[in-house]
């Protein structure tokens, strides 16, 4: 018998395949007779029942002819399920065509089947195919060229089972369960176009791979296809160089579920997109990892525990819209770019920068200035390098550093965050403010102004009769023999460390 070995360097090779001889002896069949259509025709039965098919012959059998085989087509052939149930080691059976229709489910119950230059089809509401895991000679449990999933149908994957095709159609259909879908065809058509629902599942997740250059479409032609990961602790990971258009799709993701976009050049989600988190489990965010993420989108989080984790770095795009839901978290982990957008913060909830942090704009809007009423906590090193704006509160913990014009516009920035932040402040900074801390107007961190002409800080508290209290440490320096103004702004009283280097400093506060 011919196989090729079950392992991972076989997964662009053919699928072994037993002389014909071989598998009928095995299967106790006669040679078939040449015909173009194997029709089921009953309702629950196991695949080698000679007499559950039209005609009365087994198929996928005869190793000359590729039968097309249709489970559904026939009048009364409905809802029920064929049961694949040959040799489990005996290698592949063989189609040309397959359909499943009217309902009905293909289980293929630890057995492989495939066509390597065939189509597989799938319509009606609730039919179904189940790839399950084989002990057949074939590293890929099922195998078509052309796989096309209709409104209503499922292609399932159970146990970690494996599948592979040259390109994937989803109009409406659903690709779910645990396993491995490979796609291993050549562009420039899609290899995956999802106008349907890709989900998540839990216990290993599912997993597509691009494996040639055919690219995927998650959202599909419509812009409309769904990445599902609602199911707790559920995961869907994505691999491939590129997709093939930014995704302007549904994202919906619950308490645990974990999204992998390892896609080599990054993924856009655009300005149609649509991220959706629930969770309602405490300490399990939902996270969203992998290669660069630029977001632009609507992104809602809610939930009693509403949390999104993103761990990849990401790019923050004007067109970005985010909403939290009371108590609710969103935290960026990775390097994260905030070119703008718009960010709604309800009672107690919170926006946490952990990773480096370059901050363009933006407008951040919470209910108050209280830590009860919303915060924006910028908690690593921070590149301050626009116009942004807090209608609330926002801290500065990690460092911070200014390096081109900016202007921080709040209502509360906590300059010192845990009374220890350092600035280091190379171009001019305008702070215009309420406070800079709650209950106080006192800075008890380091402010670092003494590179070149161009650092300063402009402080502008709302109230024109008020003054802040440097109680921390200040490094002034000026640039040679130029009178370089370092402090603007409203006035300044000092009960801290200043230290001067070279140069005439001047404060104009």
């Amino acid at each position: 018998m011919l196989h090729s070995p079950r392992t991972a360097s076989s997964s662009r090779h053919p699928f072994g395949l037993a002389t014909a001889s071989e598998l009928l002896a095995t299967a106790g069949l006669a040679h078939p007779a040449l015909a173009e259509v194997w029709s089921w025709n009953t309702g629950n039965g196991n695949w080698m029942t000679a007499s559950n098919w039209s005609p009365s012959i087994v198929p996928g059998f005869d190793f000359m002819v590729y039968n097309d085989i249709r489970i559904g087509d026939l009048p009364g052939v409905q809802n029920s399920t064929v049961f694949m149930n040959n040799a489990p080691a005996a290698g592949a059976l063989l189609f040309n065509e397959l359909q499943i229709s009217n309902g009905m489910t293909l289980d293929m119950n630890g057995r492989e089947l495939g066509g390597l230059t065939g189509t597989a089809t799938l319509s009606g509401a609730n039919s179904r195919l189940i790839v399950r895991p084989s002990v057949g000679p074939n590293f890929h449990d099922f195998t078509s060229q052309i796989f096309q999933l209709n409104s209503g149908t499922r292609l399932t994957f159970a146990d970690n089972g494996r599948m592979r095709t040259g390109f994937l159609d989803s109009n409406g259909g659903v690709i779910s369960g645990r396993g491995t879908l490979h796609i291993q065809g050549s562009g420039p058509g899609a290899g995956v176009s999802n106008d349907g629902t890709i989900e998540g599942s839990i216990n290993g997740g599912l997993t597509i791979l691009q494996e040639n250059s055919a690219r995927f479409d998650l959202d599909g032609a419509t812009g409309t296809g769904q990445l599902a990961l609602a199911t707790a602790y559920s995961e869907l990971s994505i691999e491939g160089d590129e997709l093939r258009d930014t995704f302007s799709g549904t994202v919906t993701m619950g308490s645990g579920s974990l999204l992998t976009m390892n896609i080599l050049s990054g993924w856009t989600a655009d300005a149609n997109s649509t991220f959706n988190v629930s969770s309602s489990i405490l300490g399990a965010a939902a996270q969203i990892n992998g290669s660069h993420f630029t977001f632009g989108g609507d992104l809602n989080i809610g939930g009693s525990q509403g949390h999104l984790r993103v761990l990849a770095d990401t790019t923050l795009t004007n067109a970005a819209d985010v909403f939290l839901g009371n108590d609710d978290r969103l935290e960026l982990d990775g390097s994260t770019v905030v070119q703008g957008g718009v960010y709604n913060l309800t009672q107690g909830a919170r926006i946490d920068f952990d990773g480096p942090t370059t901050v363009e704009g933006g407008t951040f809007d919470m209910v108050g200035t209280t830590y009860a009423n919303g915060v924006v906590n910028f908690n690593g090193a921070t590149s301050w390098d626009g116009v942004t704006t807090f209608n609330g509160r926002a801290r500065q913990i990690g460092w911070a550093t200014v390096s081109a014009p900016s202007t921080i516009n709040a209502e509360v920035l906590d300059m010192d965050g845990n009374e220890n932040a350092t600035w280091t402040i190379n171009h001019s900074l305008t702070v215009n403010t309420d406070a800079i801390e709650i209950g106080s107007q006192n800075f008890g961190g380091t402010l670092n102004m003494n590179v070149g002409a161009l650092g300063r800080l402009t402080l502008n508290l709302t109230d024109p009769t008020a003054s802040w209290t440097m109680s921390g440490t200040m490094n002034l320096a000026g640039l040679g023999i130029l009178t370089t103004t370092r402090i603007a702004g409203s006035g300044m009283i000092v009960t801290g460390t200043l230290s001067m280097g070279a140069g005439i400093v001047q404060i104009t506060a």
